[in-house]
């Protein structure tokens, strides 16, 4: 099975491996590093290190960073190889997709994972129907009289 490791800014690594273990229980060899401000970074390489060593059995790891190119990337960048990959931008639906697909092989996980992510981002709109379509003529008076018919319907 996969190893999962959260590493992000102080709390939100901690968050969401609570929010994980609130939909699927306790959730074996997750892995959390929340990375305090100002903190030096050599002594976290090595303890993110550990964690990649504490949560792997041989099956690879999954490292999950909160921000591209910040201090928990940067951290976990440094031990990404063919049986740890890294991945920025986590979201709570990176998370849960990683723990439903542990079983498969890290590649097709981390794409999985990626994919999730990004369908879990989604624009909420108001009550009335979400509808895109082209307007013929494209006149700011069409426009509108388009969405008063559309809103009768």
């Amino acid at each position: 099975m996969i190893g999962i490791l959260l590493v992000a800014h102080a709390p939100l690594g901690e968050a969401f491996a609570a929010a994980a273990r609130h939909v699927f229980g306790e959730v074996p060899r997750l892995a959390v590093i929340d990375v305090l401000p100002d903190a030096p970074t050599g002594p976290m390489i090595e303890r993110v290190a550990a964690c990649v060593e504490a949560v792997g059995d041989g099956d690879g790891v999954l490292v999950l960073t909160d921000l591209f190119g910040a201090t928990p990337c940067n951290i976990a960048a440094n031990v990404a190889d063919s049986q740890t990959k890294v991945i920025s931008g986590a979201n709570l639906p990176m998370l849960l997709r990683a723990i439903s697909y542990r079983r498969e092989p890290l590649s097709v996980m981390a794409e999985k994972v990626v994919t999730g992510g990004s369908l879990g981002i989604v624009q909420v709109g108001s009550r009335a129907p979400q509808r895109q379509a082209v307007v013929p003529d494209g006149t700011r008076e069409s426009l509108r009289s388009y969405h008063q018919q559309q809103q009768q319907q």
